[in-house]
């Protein structure tokens, strides 16, 4: 009898100090969650998000329209299309800073390019489906938004540089194809298109559409200025809102995000004799007189980024 009333006495005090350090059921359901939610992230990380292309044709083919339904669909798609008139512009070359970005842009394009960098950089491959799981992860840290574009020809090196998380500069090699003077479609990793339309511009800064965006085309606007730290950058900076506003950027449902822009990064393309300049002519590599073996590696390597 001694025995069972000391056993419940201990039993008491230590349920007694377990309440004042910490709730059994707030506990319990805390880590019974934790473990639930572990084992539905890696059951949704295996399940790729479906696509067009994961329909059967014979399902497929049972939606197909008859000609002149289709053409009437047409028409009418082409009677909603937002897309503002395209401005055309003849020079690109040069440093851009990306100083206003549309949400949904921010969120899944430029989200998809630094995963493609996380990925390249440690010797993995990147992987044009995404998983279910990518809805659900945080965005990461980026800042300091810059496109580097070599020449003004119709398929032009370029380079997408930012920030991320402690302070890092990250970078990746693409090209950037011109179909006309108001088109600029950017090419990365091999996986990565965006087609972007010209739809505002003068000597300072360009105003791009991406014009592949569901389900209405043209709906993420991006803003690349030259020199947004120069004292001429406080009349640009007015004369942007406006611009976007007319074209009818700044909705609510995928607002104008402002983007942060570094005084210390370049604000011209490098020169050939800075070793950290991964943007070189070949003819320049070549024709060096001073380390021709490593400029002549150089160009393995940018070609082989390419």
């Amino acid at each position: 009898m001694k025995r069972t009333f000391l056993l419940y006495f201990y039993l008491f005090l230590h349920f007694q100090v377990l309440t004042q350090s910490a709730d059994p059921l707030e506990t319990l359901i805390r880590n019974g969650w934790l473990m639930l939610r572990d084992y539905g992230e890696k059951m949704i990380s295996n399940i790729a998000i479906p696509r067009t292309s994961d329909v059967p044709e014979g399902v497929s083919s049972n939606f197909q329209l008859d000609p002149d339904k289709q053409k009437a669909l047409d028409t009418i798609s082409q009677m909603v299309n937002m897309c503002p008139r395209g401005y055309p512009v003849q020079e690109i070359k040069g440093v851009w800073h990306i100083t206003r970005i549309s949400k949904r842009m921010l969120h899944t394009v430029f989200v998809d390019i630094h995963e493609a960098i996380e990925k390249l950089s440690t010797g993995g491959s990147v992987s044009s489906r995404k998983s279910l799981f990518s809805l659900f992860k945080s965005h990461p840290i980026m800042r300091c938004f810059q496109v580097t574009i070599l020449d003004d020809s119709t398929s032009s090196p370029f380079e997408f540089s930012y920030r991320s998380t402690d302070d890092q500069r990250k970078s990746i090699i693409g090209h950037a194809s011109r179909a006309s003077t108001t088109q600029i479609t950017l090419h990365l990793a091999s996986i990565i298109d965006i087609p972007l339309s010209v739809v505002h511009a003068n000597s300072h800064f360009l105003i791009l559409s991406q014009t592949d965006t569901v389900p209405t085309p043209c709906d993420s606007f991006l803003v690349l200025e030259r020199n947004p730290t120069t004292s001429s950058s406080n009349s640009v900076s007015n004369e942007i809102p406006p611009a976007l506003s007319s074209l009818g950027a700044n909705s609510a449902a995928n607002p104008i995000i402002s983007m942060n822009h570094c005084n210390d990064l370049p604000t011209k393309i490098p020169p050939s004799s800075e070793t950290n300049s991964i943007i070189r002519p070949a003819s320049e590599v070549l024709n060096s007189n001073s380390n021709v073996n490593s400029n002549v590696n150089s160009v393995k390597k940018f070609k082989k980024l390419l």
